[in-house]
């Protein structure tokens, strides 16, 4: 019997890395650490508390398979600077679910 992590690990690799047809090399930098992947860079709505102003603002999210870089993988934490192939994000949330990164992300400004 296989294991779910293992059949999951394989489907993510095959749709992240060989078909390729929503995700691109992107480099990815955060403090002094650079790693290239393959990601997706999703944009979607968003949703302001009412502390925020929602003027010049808008919220993508980015999918990639985890890094094998720990320290790189230490930075993505909650309100910490991202570069995307050297566009400058700030990240909302990090989440890892079964091998794939999941960030949400906010820039301000021009899209």
């Amino acid at each position: 019997m296989q294991r779910l992590g293992d059949i999951v690990a394989r489907d993510l690799s095959y749709i992240m890395d060989e078909y390729r047809d929503v995700t691109r090399s992107v480099i990815l930098q955060c403090g002094s650490y650079k790693v290239t992947v393959n990601a997706s860079l999703q944009a979607d709505g968003i949703d302001f508390t009412a502390d925020v102003a929602p003027i010049n603002a808008f919220s993508l999210t980015l999918y990639y398979i985890e890094s094998d870089s720990s320290e790189f993988n230490k930075c993505l934490k909650k309100d910490s600077i991202i570069f995307v192939d050297g566009t400058s994000y700030k990240i909302i949330d990090a989440v890892l679910v079964m091998g794939l990164r999941i960030l949400s992300l906010e820039r301000k400004g021009n899209r």
